[in-house]
């Protein structure tokens, strides 16, 4: 993973260590405060003989307008905002040339928030995959907690027959798994976490 977009971090180091470590395909992590333009990053990459594999998209107060993402928010406003924001994550993924978007789920913690924040997440992740869908785009989740997959898997009835059972998607973290395409949205959705985790 290297950094782009933050002050005191020149692009240049970041991919000059890169190099020194053999890398050839990269994970990028933007600061997405300022929204840094993906042209030249796409293009010193290329320059390199590398490519993008992955971006980090916004998370909680790392954000591009949302005062916090959190794909798990039962405000609607503060949801809507988290969804607007990796929304734009995804696009600009795509201007970047990468395949791979890492999401957070986001906070998943409180008992008595969490069939309500569940039902979000499942919207959110339908959301941001139908907005990729007919792009290359595959949104990565991590840390996915416990039976999340099935609760995306049931708030799209078409893509339920299809969807993959979460206890059998096997992932490294960053490293998206094949579960199979589905004729539905859900299919632009991967688990890159093994471990359950309802952090956010």
């Amino acid at each position: 993973m290297i950094t782009y977009g933050y002050a005191g971090i020149a692009l240049e180091s970041e991919l000059e260590l890169a190099t020194q470590f053999g890398a050839r395909v990269l994970e990028i992590l933007p600061n997405w405060r300022t929204f840094p333009d993906p042209a030249p990053l796409l293009a010193q990459v290329a320059d390199r003989g590398m490519s993008i594999h992955s971006a980090h998209g916004c998370w909680g107060s790392r954000s591009i307008k949302a005062l916090r993402v959190d794909l798990g928010q039962p405000d609607e406003v503060l949801f809507r905002q988290s969804v607007d924001d990796l929304k734009w994550c995804v696009d600009w993924l795509m201007a970047a040339g990468g395949t791979h978007l890492v999401v957070h789920p986001g906070g998943l913690s409180a008992p008595d928030e969490e069939s309500g924040r569940r039902a979000r997440l499942a919207q959110g992740l339908l959301e941001l995959a139908d907005h990729a869908r007919g792009s290359r785009i595959r949104l990565c989740v991590e840390n996915m907690p416990p039976n999340a997959g099935a609760s995306v898997a049931a708030a799209d009835p078409a893509s339920r027959a299809n969807a993959p059972r979460p206890e059998k998607v096997q992932a490294r973290k960053n490293r998206p798994t094949s579960s199979g395409s589905t004729v539905t949205c859900w299919s632009h959705v991967r688990k890159t976490s093994a471990a359950s985790n309802d952090a956010s």
